[in-house]
């Protein structure tokens, strides 16, 4: 009787186990929640608020000529509703801009960030010569990657538009 007695706790306490192991492989982390931005709208945000040299910082009207100009591979930018989610700002005078890009996903977004680094290295390069007091705002670029977004700016104050992004993507 004793041993049927343990037997009969033993077999409870490995169901209670059983259980209890079962009920925590379902409980797997939630999907890390990705806000959607709208980029044409934070981009023109950015261009409003935030302090650049060139007043007539301009947005590109033919954004896919632009990407192809920039070697950003079309295929690499998102769309919604035939139109590519994607805003770029420049300046004609100065090396500074905003790009404000929502990728097909976050591999996308990465071969975006290094298109984009290209240009800014070209940059560099170029104002190293003709502009050198511009070359600081390049090298303090900003360049923020959010999941499957990319955002650059290269404005006359980097700090304060890193603050002002950082406001509008929460």
């Amino acid at each position: 009787m004793k041993n049927l007695l343990k037997a009969a706790v033993c077999a409870v306490l490995v169901c209670a186990m059983a259980f209890a192991l079962a009920a925590c492989g379902g409980n797997e982390p939630a999907p890390a929640e990705t806000k959607d931005y709208d980029v044409i709208d934070i981009a023109k945000s950015v261009s409003e608020n935030v302090s650049f040299e060139d007043e007539y910082l301009t947005a590109v009207a033919d954004i896919a000529f632009e990407l192809n100009r920039d070697e950003i591979a079309l295929d690499s930018v998102a769309e919604e509703n035939g139109a590519k989610q994607a805003a770029v700002y420049v300046s004609g005078a100065y090396p500074e801009m905003i790009f404000a890009i929502k990728a097909v996903d976050a591999n996308a977004a990465d071969q975006v960030m290094k298109a984009i680094e290209k240009i800014l290295d070209n940059y560099e390069k170029n104002y190293t010569n003709y502009g050198p007091e511009q070359v600081s705002k390049i090298t303090s670029a900003v360049k923020v990657i959010k999941g499957q977004y990319v955002f650059v700016i290269v404005s006359n104050d980097n700090a304060a538009a890193q603050t002002y992004l950082n406001g509008l993507l929460g």
